[in-house]
């Protein structure tokens, strides 16, 4: 794969689930283009398990594991591509974005916070690449949907979608 020029700003999203004392993620980004979000080649997406102590499993965990990844591969993305994009990310998790953006502390091994280590690693993403993280409202989609279209039928913002 050849390397392209990159828009001004990458738009990501990431969200998590919980359930059976199981986190999972899920992440894409993007231009921010509707249509381009069903393009294959025009999008990065995954999804997987939580990694963590079992104990500690939760669903905030895995909303802070979604944005870390999501904004890890967008730092990486830059990187290779020598670009000072802009990346906005959203995620539905309004306490996971303001705990991410509220780190005080610097070091793992001194700190016994949960999800310390997801913590310390987005700070640092967040330092090398300018990403600003939004809190969106969640399960807006009150009609059934299995496309694109069908979304945009529903009159949603960007975001929203």
């Amino acid at each position: 794969m050849g390397r392209v020029a990159l828009k001004n700003t990458i738009f990501g999203t990431s969200v998590a689930s919980f359930k059976k004392g199981r986190a999972s993620h899920a992440w894409v980004i993007s231009s921010g283009a509707l249509d381009d979000i069903a393009d294959d080649e025009l999008h990065i997406s995954e999804h997987g398990p939580v990694d963590g102590y079992t104990l500690d499993m939760s669903s905030g965990r895995g909303e802070i594991h979604g944005i870390t990844a999501m904004s890890k591969i967008s730092q990486l993305l830059l990187h290779f591509h020598s670009s000072s994009a802009k990346v906005e990310a959203v995620c539905d998790n309004q306490g996971a974005i303001n705990r991410c953006a509220s780190v005080s502390f610097r070091h793992l091994k001194t700190h016994p916070e949960k999800n310390a280590d997801l913590f310390l690693t987005q700070q640092k993403t967040q330092e090398s690449i300018p990403i600003t993280l939004s809190w969106i409202k969640s399960h807006l989609d009150k009609q059934p949907w299995k496309s694109l279209e069908d979304l945009k039928d529903q009159h949603f913002s960007r975001d929203e979608i």
